[in-house]
């Protein structure tokens, strides 16, 4: 076999392949010319004529509908007037019951100083109460014994005054002994300090054996059924906010939005963030704590937002359609969705107001309250 015979059999495939070569690019070509000429255009607004009968069904009009806006200011949930318990005298710290996060109730014993000097002054002033009540007890005998003896002579004018002026010495002196014995035991009082309110422990700052002095902060607590949210808010929406009016509060740790009442608006505003707080009142679920994140809702008026139903929009793919009603008849608009807003779905692009979009049959029979809107609509029906 020679070179000629050998190189034959190449020219061969190769004649067959720049064949293949040239039916695949035809039938490219095809394709393309079917896509362009055929297929919708991709894009917010594109429209492609519907030429076959359009199913059963309904015609449901676009619509603008009415939502409030409102913007989310941050804040973070504080008590509403924590307490402070603070010594009013100085002392040794001898029994402690505090400890943070614990519940304590009105009047329960939450820590006690030493006493053992006070009570020897209570002792004393009631010694000297008992001493002041004898005195008086024997200065009104004398009294009465020389105002007998003044009648019959036997006294003078000048000791019934002296006796006089023993009683009233006598009665002063036994005040003065009453109100020494009440200071005293005011004072002792001092050395057990308990809890004011109903309420939970933020944190205590002294433990047994510290030394305090009056005035000093032993402990912090507060109501847990009286809480706010201390919301910062830009100053220019100070104008859209009124004491006593109700906003909606959003916790972090709680799914469903609380509804609060304005309580005070602090009358200052931040140089450095141009941004001053409110602070809202509300009934706090439990497990809701000092410190939690949490947004209020402030209100900026009615926005009208252009919706068309949720269930007359079909996907493929990343497009989003409907079939509308254009001038020329029924046809596929390429839309631009927005928010989800109930049964409804915001419209960015690709219809306009009024404009009626199609509502297959089989999806009104799976949506009967959205049938119930689509009835008083503006719409025509279908065969």
């Amino acid at each position: 076999m020679n070179k000629k015979e050998i190189r034959h059999p190449f020219r061969k495939m190769a004649g067959m392949g720049l064949a293949g070569l040239a039916i695949a690019g035809v039938v490219i070509l095809l394709g393309v010319w079917f896509f362009v000429a055929r297929g919708p255009m991709i894009g917010p607004g594109s429209q492609r004529s519907v030429e076959h009968a359009m199913p059963k069904g309904r015609w449901v009009a676009a619509h603008y509908l009415a939502l409030p806006r409102y913007l989310l200011a941050v804040g973070t949930v504080s008590p509403i007037a924590p307490v402070n318990l603070a010594a009013r005298i100085s002392g040794r710290v001898v029994h402690v019951h505090l400890f943070s996060g614990e519940k304590v109730h009105t009047g329960e014993v939450l820590l006690r100083l030493n006493h053992t000097r006070l009570r020897a002054q209570v002792a004393a002033s009631m010694a000297m109460t008992a001493m002041a009540q004898a005195q008086l007890k024997q200065a009104l005998i004398d009294q009465r014994r020389d105002r007998v003896l003044l009648h019959s002579g036997d006294v003078t004018r000048a000791a019934m005054d002296l006796a006089n002026t023993a009683v009233a010495t006598g009665q002063a002196a036994l005040a003065n002994a009453i109100a020494r014995e009440k200071t005293a035991r005011t004072i002792l009082g001092y050395t057990t300090i308990l809890s004011p309110i109903n309420g939970i422990v933020i944190r205590k700052f002294i433990n047994v054996g510290d030394t305090v002095m009056p005035g000093e902060v032993l402990a912090e607590i507060y109501n847990p059924s009286r809480l706010q949210l201390d919301a910062t808010v830009r100053q220019s929406l100070a104008e859209h906010l009124r004491l006593g009016e109700g906003l909606p509060i959003i916790l972090a740790a709680r799914r469903n939005p609380l509804m609060g009442i304005v309580r005070e608006i602090v009358p200052h505003v931040s140089t450095r963030t141009r941004s001053f707080t409110v602070k809202i009142g509300a009934k706090f679920p439990a497990g809701i704590w000092p410190g939690m994140f949490g947004q209020a809702r402030v209100p900026l008026g009615i926005h009208r937002t252009l919706v068309i139903p949720t269930i007359a929009i079909t996907h493929i793919g990343q497009l989003a359609i409907v079939h509308a009603m254009m001038a020329n008849g029924p046809a596929v608009a390429t839309i631009q969705p927005g928010r989800h807003l109930g049964l409804w779905r915001e419209v960015l692009a690709g219809v306009s107001a009024g404009q009626k979009v199609w509502i297959p049959a089989r999806q009104l029979g799976n949506d009967r309250h959205h049938k119930s809107r689509a009835n008083g609509a503006d719409r025509s029906d279908a065969g």
